[in-house]
């Protein structure tokens, strides 16, 4: 099977349970199942009706890709003696292709390696050598990775919020909390970007050191793993519409 239609299929599955998900929370807090099917009907309708078809580029890789990223900013065989990323030739032994052939196969080598280029994750230097723009990847237009990394991100909240009002054990509770106002001068607006911004990195950052430093374990059972991870996101109003909301994920 082709790898995109693999990501689509893995894509419809998370959009599946994220949507599931909220439904089935919807019926635990009261609705019955005539006024779920109404307000699916009503969702659908909407969504039909506001979308605005655009031309969808080329696959992004998302957490892949991170993790080349990461090994650029980590690994001692990439960095400079100051510990800053070393700028690579396109090919060698430790050149840029065969840094993305320690996380991709061969045959993907060249898509992710436009594919980074494409959305300003690496720029060519005038000596011929590239550079990372940036530690993080991000997804700069929809995509089918952007939209499962969205359901999946969505539905996984969702099963926390269930398993959190489930339990009654306070030892079995996860991470679930928020901070808003709602009168926020508009003038701090952009102040308010680049604090969350510098704070939801050093969290993300410390949270993926500790992920991937128990990550690359050998376990001898599939069952002896299991997924773990965080999402988090910042909110503000568009200031320039009105009674509309735009988000922003890290």
């Amino acid at each position: 099977m082709q790898g995109k239609d693999v990501t689509l299929q893995q894509a419809d599955k998370d959009i599946q349970r994220a949507v599931v998900t909220m439904l089935h929370l919807k019926l635990r807090s009261g609705s019955t199942p005539i006024e779920l099917k109404r307000f699916v009907a009503a969702c659908v309708s909407h969504a039909i009706s506001s979308h605005k078809p655009s031309k969808q580029g080329q696959m992004i890789w998302l957490y892949q890709i991170a993790r080349v990223l990461r090994t650029w900013h980590l690994e001692t065989r990439y960095l400079t003696e100051s510990g800053q990323p070393r700028p690579l030739m396109l090919s060698g032994s430790n050149g840029l292709r065969s840094l993305i052939r320690s996380n991709f196969p061969q045959q993907r080598v060249n898509l992710v390696l436009e594919t980074m280029r494409r959305n300003g994750l690496i720029r060519r230097r005038k000596t011929g050598y590239w550079i990372p723009t940036s530690r993080y990847a991000r997804t700069p237009r929809p995509t089918v990775e952007l939209l499962s990394h969205f359901a999946e991100g969505v539905s996984r909240f969702a099963e926390t919020v269930g398993k959190n009002t489930a339990t009654r054990r306070k030892g079995d509770l996860l991470l679930e909390r928020a901070a808003q106002v709602s009168d926020l001068p508009r003038k701090d607006a952009k102040e308010f970007r680049k604090f969350v911004q510098a704070q939801g990195m050093a969290f993300l950052t410390a949270v993926d050191d500790w992920l991937e430093s128990r990550s690359h374990a050998k376990p001898r059972r599939r069952d002896d793993v299991c997924n773990a991870g965080v999402f988090t996101f910042a909110f503000i109003d568009d200031l320039n519409a009105k009674n509309k909301t735009k988000s922003v994920l890290f």
